[in-house]
């Protein structure tokens, strides 16, 4: 108690969801019906999953009814959070230049190469 497989999937729909039809992921080329495509396949197949769950005798209605709300909470909650985090601004810093601060700070070699790539990322992103 609760169904764990309802909950990761009604995460993954929902926050899916919210990235693909508020924020716009995929950018201006994916086109508005492709978005709906994705999310409407996202919430057939969270549906499925949480059915699935009844259907098999793994958990009963109640279980899987509440593992699927705490997900879409949890999805709610953690779309709002790092929506937030982008925007918000901590000393002196943007949410985003705030996470590639805290990347460098936190970074750790583990291996040697001629070019790292990780590196180089970093490089081109404080170009831009």
């Amino acid at each position: 108690m609760p169904s764990s497989h309802a909950q990761f999937s009604a995460f993954f729909f929902l926050y899916l969801a919210l990235l693909l039809l508020r924020r716009g992921l995929g950018g201006p080329q994916l086109q508005t019906w492709r978005r709906n495509g994705y999310a409407g396949a996202a919430a057939v197949g969270s549906v499925a999953v949480a059915a699935s769950r009844v259907y098999l005798n793994y958990h009963t209605v109640r279980q899987v009814l509440v593992g699927y709300t705490a997900g879409l909470v949890c999805a709610a909650g953690w779309y709002v959070a790092t929506g937030w985090g982008r925007e918000v601004v901590v000393m002196g810093r943007t949410g985003r230049e705030w996470a590639l601060w805290a990347g460098q700070m936190l970074w750790i070699r583990d291996r040697c190469l001629r070019e790292d790539l990780v590196v180089e990322g970093w490089r081109g992103k404080r170009k831009e």
